[in-house]
């Protein structure tokens, strides 16, 4: 009777294998299937006397062809992939508004400049000036644009991530109770091949989303680590959130700890580095260009003139969030240095113009500080409005004001004893404000006398040259005196030792105190989502301050402003606006070129590892049918070798009979 159970534990065994290769066949386009195999041992012999004789076979076990290497990795790779094609997307978004053309923020930039150069070329032309302020607007408009495209970018970024934080903590929850399934399986001596396979399959959809691993425990539970391990979770699930830190950056959490999950790949990854550098990084290039450039044309606006008079009355366009707390923490657009602010005032009666200096301190003045010190300049009347902070400056009497930096034009006689008349004009371009004396060596008659020569020094007393007033000279010549400067002697008598002085202003504004407080600018608004052309220099062009002297042909100012197109700022890198611009398009472009170079050599590598995976555990049916006809010849010839010791058995049953 022992070979009839020896045949009957061999159908029984191929009866096992022919199901398993079938549920191999029928599961050949299951995604993530591993292949089963069975293993068969041959059972214990039995003893016969000195003989060992064969006993059957067994069924050991159904095994997984798995790889747990190649599952890791394939997880891996995915999770790396997602990162890399969610910052592929954004790039590519910042890529295409930054591309250059006829319409692009490039063009208009240059466009800006040459239009500066343009009416600095002619002045008088009004159509000129109207030109340059079109394409001014068409510049704020296109990097206001692009502006609001970054932050709709961050905000689709952050949008996904909150969407993708659910998803994930579905997935979560689903490996959690297949985990506990397993567990459930294996305490009851199971090796629960489906459930792996099932959660396998979820790992991989978790993997796309935060990187995952899976750690054994020695229970015979498994933990799912994310976030390189500073989340876990086994049997029970765990709730993820999507939170904004304090410093603005946008992060993982763990809704129960709140402690930071720092996800180092998959499309979380990828959608946090795309609100938190990649569309932010980009957002303040394009942001620190436009606003030095409405800092820089400010600054040279307001201290320019629109004619030889100057103002009567300018309003500040730009407040501060309190009139009483030190400018530093005002809350002003520009920051304000410490530093001098020249005020020229001019009577308007006699011509005569004079230059008065105001220190200034953000860390100590407010703008009712400023206010104050303005107002002690004579001829000049300035005040805060309570209701809304703005400052006002106005001129007495018959007078004017400006911060154009011109020279005074009547010098201080204070050690001049003579009766000529001494008067400058011009305008300085020296680099270093100061004061220029001018020192006759010895007395005479301005024109007359022979040989009656003055000496020009700076404050350091540094010689700097001469100019004659003798009889070679005609009374009313101006004469230079170096740095754009002139001098004029009327007729009259010098004594040796005549001094006269002037104030040298280099820079009016030393402060920025000017642009920051948007006082006879070109630009209003306070943030980059709203600089515009100043209305009134929209509605009358001729408003624009694009002369240093005031005088008809005088386009010095609106030339400096061209000049801006080739200087070197500190706050944007030591590089030009353009420079600052085609950088940010070249990076971009190079994002663009890396990000697509990574997702193409990710997914050929994930190609190679889903063909080694395969190889291992895939299902070929060619294969398993010839797996299956092999069985199945087992199968027959078990089945025959039951047939014929039942046959002999009837045999010998009929001879003992």
């Amino acid at each position: 009777m022992r070979s009839y159970e020896i045949g009957l534990s061999a159908l029984r065994a191929q009866q096992t294998v022919i199901a398993t290769h079938g549920h191999n066949i029928a599961n050949a386009n299951t995604p993530g299937y591993a292949r089963k195999v069975v293993d068969l041992a041959e059972r214990r012999p039995f003893q016969s006397g000195n003989l060992q004789l064969g006993n059957g076979v067994d069924v050991v076990q159904i095994r997984s062809l798995r790889d747990a290497a190649a599952e890791t990795a394939l997880r891996r790779n995915s999770s790396l992939t997602a990162a890399a094609e969610a910052k592929l997307g954004s790039a590519q978004t910042l890529e295409t508004l930054l591309t250059p053309g006829d319409a692009s923020v490039h063009a208009y930039l240059s466009n800006f400049f040459n239009d500066l150069e343009a009416v600095a070329n002619a002045p008088e032309e009004v159509a000129t000036r109207g030109e340059l302020i079109r394409t001014a607007e068409s510049l704020l408009d296109e990097t206001r644009f692009i502006l609001n495209s970054f932050d709709e970018a961050r905000q689709t970024a952050a949008q996904d991530l909150r969407v993708g934080v659910g998803q994930v903590n579905t997935l979560i929850d689903q490996v959690a109770r297949v985990n506990r399934s397993i567990s459930e399986s294996r305490a009851a001596g199971g090796e629960p091949h489906t459930l792996l396979a099932n959660r396998d399959a979820l790992l991989s959809q978790l993997g796309e989303w935060i990187d995952v691993s899976v750690a054994p425990l020695d229970n015979g539970q498994d933990l799912i680590l994310l976030g390189g391990g500073a989340a876990s979770f086994g049997n029970l699930p765990i709730t993820l959130e999507s939170t904004t830190l304090d410093d603005g950056q946008l992060a993982v959490t763990d809704a129960l700890s709140r402690r930071v999950i720092p996800a180092t790949s998959g499309r979380l990854s990828g959608l946090q580095d795309v609100y938190n550098s990649g569309t932010a990084d980009a957002t303040v290039e394009l942001e620190s260009m436009l606003r030095e450039l409405v800092r820089q044309v400010d600054q040279l606006h307001a201290t320019g003139l629109t004619s030889p008079d100057g103002f009567q009355s300018l309003v500040a366009t730009r407040v501060p969030g309190s009139a009483d707390l030190p400018l530093n923490k005002a809350e002003l657009p520009f920051p304000i240095e410490q530093g001098s602010l020249f005020i020229s005032v001019t009577d308007l009666d006699t011509g005569v113009r004079s230059t008065h200096e105001i220190e200034i301190d953000p860390i100590s003045d407010s703008l009712k500080d400023i206010a104050a010190k303005l107002d002690s300049v004579p001829g000049i009347t300035s005040f805060v409005i309570e209701s809304s902070n703005q400052l006002v400056i106005r001129s007495q009497n018959n007078e004017s004001f400006d911060f154009a930096g011109r020279t005074d034009n009547i010098p201080d006689r204070t050690a001049f004893t003579g009766s000529a008349a001494v008067e400058f004009g011009g305008n300085y371009t020296g680099d270093q404000s100061g004061r220029l004396s001018l020192t006759f060596t010895s007395s005479g008659q301005v024109g007359v006398t022979s040989g009656l020569i003055a000496e020009v020094r700076d404050e350091n007393g540094a010689y700097l040259g001469t100019v004659s007033a003798g009889s070679d000279y005609v009374p009313g010549q101006p004469l230079s005196v170096g740095n754009g400067l002139t001098v004029t002697f009327g007729a009259g008598d010098v004594v040796s030792g005549d001094t006269v002085e002037i104030p040298t202003i280099a820079d009016s504004d030393e402060t920025g105190i000017l642009s920051a407080l948007g006082l006879n600018s070109f630009f209003s608004g306070t943030e980059t989502r709203t600089f515009e052309v100043r209305a009134d220099i929209k509605a009358n062009p001729l408003l624009m301050a694009i002369s240093g002297s005031g005088e008809l042909g005088d386009s010095t100012n609106v030339a400096a402003m061209a000049d801006l197109r080739d200087i070197r700022f500190g706050s944007l890198g030591s590089r030009t606006f353009v420079e600052i611009l085609a950088d940010l398009t070249a990076d971009t472009g190079l994002d663009v070129q890396q990000l697509q170079n990574e997702v193409d050599q990710l997914e050929s590598f994930g190609a190679e590892l889903q063909a080694q995976r395969d190889a291992l555990t895939g299902v070929d049916t060619n294969e398993e049918l010839l797996r299956l006809l092999a069985a199945e010849r087992a199968f027959q010839a078990a089945a025959k070798f039951v047939t014929i010791f039942d046959e002999t058995v009837v045999e010998l049953l009929g001879l003992v009979r």
